[in-house]
């Protein structure tokens, strides 16, 4: 059984601010580098997205997990000045997908 610390998230905010002081920048990909050196670590286990992944570690096992699909909830930032035509159109494009996706995720549940 994986050991959990309750410390985890001090840690990876302290290796964060020691990674920001040495001007290395924060990514999803450099957070997920860091989560992963603490599973390395024995600190317990992580989440994380697919995308975020970066490059396969040779201790590390990474699984997806079983059961139903996860779900991430997104938004769309427009500036309320905006008035250009193609950002409106990129958020009933995003509307319109999330529309499909939820209707294909409840005909397969």
């Amino acid at each position: 059984m994986a050991r959990t610390s309750a410390t985890a998230p001090k840690e990876l905010g302290e290796t964060m601010q020691t990674a920001a002081a040495s001007g290395v920048r924060s990514s999803a990909r450099a957070t997920s580098a860091v989560v992963r050196g603490l599973v390395a670590a024995d600190t317990g286990v992580a989440l994380i997205p697919r995308l975020a992944l970066g490059s396969p570690r040779a201790d590390l096992v990474v699984r997806p997990p079983a059961g139903p699909e996860l779900a991430r909830e997104i938004s769309v930032a427009v500036l309320r000045s905006t008035s250009a035509g193609s950002a409106q159109e990129l958020v009933s494009a995003l509307q319109e997908q999330a529309m499909l996706i939820t209707a294909r995720w409840a005909a397969t549940g």
